[in-house]
Order: C-alpha cells, then structure tokens, then sequence
C-alpha cells in the first residue's frame, strides 16, 4: 500500500491540486477529473486498461473513476490538473453516465490550443469562481474532441465503477466481501478478480486504503483528535491504525497533524 500515498494526498486535497514535473503514480482512481499534458519528452500513460506513450503537446484525460497510471519519465516534464467535480458546470448531468472513447488528445495543434487553458486554472486555483469557468472550458473542449459513450451496465469497467462509488459510500460500516457481493449479485470470487484484475490491489488493501484517505482528510482538517478519527473510520485500535497510516503516507498522523498545523501559522 505505500504506493497509495500519491492518489489518496491528491483526493483529500478540496480545491484545484496542480503539479509541473515529471508525474509517476501506480495504477490509482478518485472521484476528480485529471488531467495531464505533455511539455517534453515521453509520457507513458495507463488509462483503464489503454495504454499510450505521450509525446509533447499530447493530452491525457481521466475523469471520475478512471483507474490511471504514469510511469517514471525522467526526461519529461507535464502539467497535471486534480479538479473537483464541483468545479464543472453540471457535471454529473454532462457526465456521470459517460465514458470516453479515447483518453488520449495527440493531435498536437488541437491540444496546443488548449494549453493556455491549464496556466489560466492553474493561475487562477485561489479564485475558484474564475476557474471553474477555465475549467468547464476545457473538460469540454476534450469531451468534444474525444468522444463520450453511455456507459453499459453490463460492462466489467462500470461495474468497477460503481463498485468504487458504493465503497466511497459504505466504507464506515466496513463491508466484507460478501457483503460486497451479495449487494451487487455476484459471487464473493467474482467480486476478488474485480479488484485483483481492474483496480490492482485485493479487497481488504483497498479497503484499509479508503479509510486511509478520509483520515488523512480529517487530519489536514485539524478538528478531530488521531483517536476519534482513527475510530470514526473504522480501525479496531489505534495501533493498526498509527500501523496502516505509516505504510501509506511514510509518516505518522502525530507528525501530519503537526504539519498541518505549522502551515497554518
């Protein structure tokens, strides 16, 4: 699970999250919309399951519960837009049944169009009224460009999805498996393949990851003591939970906490 630190820090962030590097992350997913653009050099990009090397001025979307992955790129350098839902005029309307048909923008004169759009978020990130607007804009003009399909019902990667949602939502009253299976009418082996093949990790990481990550919230929120929230979230003592937090983050919630509370000084 340490791997997890890069989605769970970006999921718990509530405004625009921006990044101008070289972005590396494992297989990973969240509700928000990304987005990645290539300055220079190679990109390769996952997104479920499409595989692409991205060179400069290409694009890659992934919007809520798209499971993505970059892999290391030394020699390159991207832009990467985290934004909320909230952002987005009607979002869920436009997309929450959607899927794309492509994630991924080479064109490199279209997307060159749309580069200026990611510097007027990215400058305009603390005023949220005036980017949302940048940001309707552009998720938009890639939506366009690339396609959108209703989503099956049938289909493995909707199943996943909603797999995802109703775990984001349930995840307090730490369902098994079965219960997982029973809920959506499939075997309890079923429901493993799922999250060995489509989200990578097995049921029981992904689930202590869930919890991770609300608590991480609540403690970049500074309002709880670590032993309420360990136990808000479903951890049995406050020992696997000082444990599991270690595993993901590489430090303590003591040291987050304190953290936290040094940058609002």
């Amino acid at each position: 699970m340490k791997n997890v630190k890069y989605e769970a820090l970006r999921d718990t962030k509530k405004g625009i999250y921006y990044n101008i590097k070289d972005n590396s992350c494992i297989y990973h997913f969240h509700s928000k919309v990304e987005i990645l653009y290539v300055l220079s050099g190679k990109k390769k990009v996952i997104i479920n399951d499409k595989e692409k090397i991205l060179t400069e001025d290409n694009i890659a979307l992934s919007i809520g519960y798209d499971m993505h992955r970059y892999l290391d790129s030394p020699d390159s350098t991207q832009i990467v837009l985290n934004l909320p839902t909230d952002l987005f005029f009607n979002y869920y309307e436009h997309y929450g049944n959607m899927s794309l048909k492509d994630n991924f923008l080479t064109d490199k004169n279209e997307a060159s169009l749309l580069k200026p759009l990611f510097y007027k978020i990215i400058e305009n990130k603390d005023d949220l009224y005036i980017a949302s607007g940048y940001c309707t804009v552009l998720l938009a003009s890639l939506a366009k460009k690339l396609g959108l399909t209703e989503s099956k019902k049938n289909d493995t990667l909707f199943l996943t999805k909603e797999i995802l949602i109703y775990l984001e939502e349930n995840y307090m009253n730490d369902p098994t498996l079965k219960d997982l299976a029973d809920h959506f009418g499939f075997s309890r082996n079923y429901m493993s393949r799922i999250f060995n093949s489509k989200i990578k990790m097995n049921y029981s990481e992904y689930l202590n990851y869930l919890k991770l990550k609300h608590a991480a919230s609540d403690i970049a929120m500074g309002k709880e003591s670590i032993t309420d929230i360990s136990f808000k979230h479903g951890f049995g003592s406050l020992a696997s939970f000082y444990r599991c937090f270690k595993e993901c983050y590489g430090t303590s919630p003591k040291a987050m906490q304190r953290t936290q509370k040094e940058k609002k000084l």
